[in-house]
């Protein structure tokens, strides 16, 4: 890894290799205003990235639809339940109650939870094909603070065509700063309708 990468997910190939797509900021600094340029590095399954307009999408607890998953801990996991929905990473499809888990520390993980604080390179840690959005040690104690999920059904047709997982207001440990950071993760499931997968 080098000054200005970020490593977002992996996923660990029969041969114990590590496909990996990163992100990488103009100037080292994801939380800049510039432009973010954007690099893939995946040796099996051709993934992309691309830019989409802002939207503002906040989840907020208690409302309609939206569920916490995750509250009141440090360094706590928790499965979010799939259903019939499914998520497909690196080729493999998840679904079902205990496929997809999320932490308190921003790492999602798949197939067992993992609630580990102290983020990697992921080149060996954490044994789970993962997501890495803002992997830290983060804090859930406060009376705000929690991690929210919902099931989103866009066009209406009461299918969700994506799952949002939201840190709302959570606060990381090791920060000199008072404030918090809200996040969120959004997840394309695969169409059931026309048997189209999820956009890479």
């Amino acid at each position: 890894m080098s000054a200005g990468e970020v490593l977002l997910g992996h996923q660990r190939t029969g041969s114990g290799a590590i496909n990996a797509f990163t992100v990488r900021a103009w100037d080292g600094d994801l939380a800049s205003s510039e432009p973010v340029q954007a690099s893939v590095n995946v040796a099996a399954i051709p993934y992309t990235v691309a830019s989409y307009p802002y939207a503002a999408i906040d989840l907020v607890p208690g409302a309609p639809g939206v569920a916490t998953i995750v509250d009141g801990v440090d360094d706590g996991a928790a499965s979010i339940p799939l259903g019939t929905n499914t998520f497909n990473f690196y080729g493999i499809s998840y679904t079902g109650a205990n496929a997809l888990y999320v932490s308190s520390n921003a790492l999602i993980t798949f197939g067992s939870a993992n609630s580990a604080f102290t983020n990697t390179d992921l080149s060996t840690s954490p044994s789970q094909a993962s997501i890495a959005p803002l992997w830290d040690d983060w804090l859930t104690t406060g009376t705000n603070d929690c991690v929210l999920y919902t099931l989103d059904d866009t066009n209406g047709d009461g299918t969700p065509e994506r799952l949002i997982i939201e840190w709302n207001q959570i606060r990381n440990i090791g920060s000199s700063s008072t404030g918090d950071a809200t996040f969120q993760v959004i997840l394309q499931f695969e169409h059931r309708h026309t048997g189209r997968r999820n956009p890479p």
